[in-house]
């Protein structure tokens, strides 16, 4: 097997299928998509066969799946985001302090 040619026809099929959409595409991918919330509001999934089914169930949990794959790509991190233990927002420290100076000030009382 010649890798070479492995890796070139492997950097030209992700070059094409990873590229995002030019705005020549976008009539359509918008009609597509028409077509797919109509398919979805005239009810037509209930004519599909049991094998059209399974497919576009496939093609749907795939494309679920990458979204998921590039997720934990863009995180550096399979599960959830890493958040440094001592973190706290913004908010919370407003709320903290408002309910310390209200502690405070029932103290004085």
């Amino acid at each position: 097997m010649d890798h070479a040619l492995t890796a070139s026809c492997i950097q030209a099929v992700a070059k094409h299928e990873l590229a995002p959409p030019k705005t020549t595409d976008w009539p359509a991918i918008k009609a597509d998509w028409k077509k797919v919330t109509q398919f979805i509001a005239n009810k037509q999934y209930k004519q599909l066969t049991v094998r059209e089914a399974l497919v576009y169930t496939a093609v749907t949990m795939e494309v679920m799946f990458w979204f998921f794959v590039g997720e934990m790509i863009g995180r550096r991190n399979v599960f959830g985001y890493l958040v440094p233990s001592d973190y706290v927002s913004r908010d919370t420290r407003k709320k903290v302090k408002a309910l310390e100076a209200e502690a405070k000030e029932l103290a004085q009382h």
